[in-house]
């Protein structure tokens, strides 16, 4: 039978001793990972300390439950409401709900651990909220090695492990990783979390990334207790994390999921072993993981990548690839320049006297080096092209998709190479070796 992920939580009465884990309750609990346990009664807690899923939520005032993520637009209410109505995760224990935001850092990283009765981890990280400061910290993913939210994203994954071995090392990890500065973060040494027996690591979106980032980068001691990362519609890397990028084992580990018109799940992915499912709505709206599809106790597979997500992305990944990771750093730094002029922190302030911050930025385009200003404006019309050029070059019988938008071609019209004046684009190789 064919639900939406509520359905599933609604109907799914059995225990986890009766049904084992399967990867709709991987979508679930990565999910919930959206809601601010970090603000109730968890938050006045030690960072090892287990509450039960209900009394985990217990004290998060309903205006704050989904704080500045987009979850309460995504039907969070409704699927709030099914799991605490849930006896399958029931008794679940819930613990280290962490949240760290610093504008200065452009950091913005959140994390919960869910504890299954078998003695099964799961981690699960945050995807991006609505701060300027988290889709800052996104760009900077396509030209820096390692973003804050991803050392904190391995951090508190080796502490989930008990990889800190005594409790004076936890104590260390929580003075000044993830846990450090959190509500309810603990002021002395932690006790040393039990060992569990297998993890899983997950995310949606950026939290996806960091599942990732985490698994590829944390010490052999966490990496050998993984069984499963989930990257749930998550971006790859601009550069491989570590030597288990291309190892077969983390790829045996691995599980990255994209809806059929999957957008941010496609960014910088090179590689093709991507399982598609099928979700309601139109382009970003897949990206909600209440609209993925469950039938029966999976995922409902999709025929394929729909063709216009896949002209997309093989448009901004084969910009990534002609462009070095200065020239990207200079993009979204001009871009941000341009955002900062609106004196936003949080991408809702928008609607607050929009004629003036508009105008503003409009200023701070007007302030941009000539070169910035065609850099940004080549760089869009290339990324029209390549889409547009990718789309009809697979023969698509749909109509509607193989028609051009009305004035496509006179915005494609002379169309230049996407590099800054006298910087010439470079080649993968040439990428590579900076």
């Amino acid at each position: 039978m064919k639900s939406s992920l509520v359905d599933y939580v609604l109907v799914k009465a059995a225990p986890f001793s009766e049904q084992p884990f399967c990867e709709a309750d991987a979508l679930a609990l990565t999910t919930l990972a959206y809601c601010y346990f970090e603000r109730g009664a968890l938050g006045d807690m030690g960072a090892d300390t287990r509450l039960p899923m209900p009394l985990a939520l217990c004290g998060v005032p309903y205006p704050e439950l989904f704080g500045t993520t987009f979850l309460g637009a995504w039907g969070g209410p409704e699927f709030v409401g099914a799991v605490l109505q849930s006896p399958r995760y029931a008794n679940l224990q819930v613990s280290n709900a962490v949240s760290e935001y610093c504008t200065d850092q452009e950091l913005q990283f959140a994390a919960v651990t869910f504890h299954l009765p078998d003695g099964t981890t799961f981690v699960a990280f945050r995807g991006t909220d609505t701060s300027v400061a988290g889709w800052k910290e996104d760009f900077n993913l396509s030209f820096m090695r390692e973003v804050p939210s991803q050392r904190l994203a391995r951090e508190y994954l080796e502490h989930a492990a008990g990889a800190d071995g005594d409790a004076a090392a936890a104590g260390d990890a929580a003075a000044s990783g993830p846990t450090a500065g959190a509500p309810g973060a603990a002021t002395g040494p932690a006790p040393s979390p039990a060992t569990p027996k297998r993890i899983f690591v997950s995310g949606h979106s950026k939290g996806g990334n960091l599942s990732e980032y985490a698994a590829l980068t944390c010490n052999d001691a966490t990496y050998e207790l993984i069984e499963r990362v989930y990257n749930l519609d998550g971006p790859a890397f601009a550069f491989a994390p570590s030597d288990r990028f291309d190892d077969p084992g983390y790829a045996a580990k691995l599980r990255k999921i994209v809806p059929a018109a999957s957008v941010f799940g496609l960014l910088m992915e090179r590689r093709t072993d991507l399982r598609v499912v099928k979700a309601t709505g139109v382009s970003l709206q897949q990206h909600a993981p209440t609209r993925w599809q469950v039938s029966g106790d999976d995922l409902e597979d999709a025929d394929g990548l729909y063709p216009d997500a896949e002209a997309f992305a093989e448009a901004v990944n084969s910009w990534t690839d002609i462009t070095d990771p200065q020239h990207r750093e200079e993009l979204v730094e001009a871009m941000f320049t341009v955002v900062a002029a609106t004196n936003i922190e949080d991408w809702v302030e928008l609607q607050q006297d929009p004629i003036s911050r508009v105008w503003n930025a409009a200023k701070a385009v007007g302030g941009l080096s000539p070169e910035v200003r065609d850099a940004l404006l080549n760089m869009g019309r290339y990324l029209a092209k390549e889409s547009w050029d990718n789309l009809t070059s697979r023969g698509n019988d749909d109509a509607d998709a193989a028609k051009a938008p009305a004035g496509l071609p006179a915005f494609l019209a002379g169309i230049k190479p996407p590099s800054l004046a006298g910087q010439a684009p470079v080649s993968p190789e040439e990428d590579d070796a900076r």
